[in-house]
């Protein structure tokens, strides 16, 4: 099996470890917010709290994931 090995110069590199410490977290809360945005725009009609601003905010999701080629990882 393969292995990735990543090392960061404690302390100089301490945020760059904690955020990469921190990415399935990170990656959890993105695809939990994707699928919410998703379910309130599918179902708006049984939603009476729909805010349109959702469908706003899920193309700018959709965007800034694109413009770092992360879309497709979601």
């Amino acid at each position: 099996m393969s292995k990735i090995t990543i090392e960061f110069n404690i302390p100089e590199e301490q945020e760059e470890a904690d955020i990469t410490l921190a990415a399935q977290k990170m990656y959890s809360v993105i695809w939990d917010l994707r699928n919410n945005m998703r379910h309130q725009l599918k179902y708006a009609e049984q939603h009476p709290e729909y805010n349109p601003g959702v469908e706003w905010l899920q193309n700018l999701l959709y965007q800034l994931l694109e413009d770092e080629n992360l879309l497709n990882k979601f």
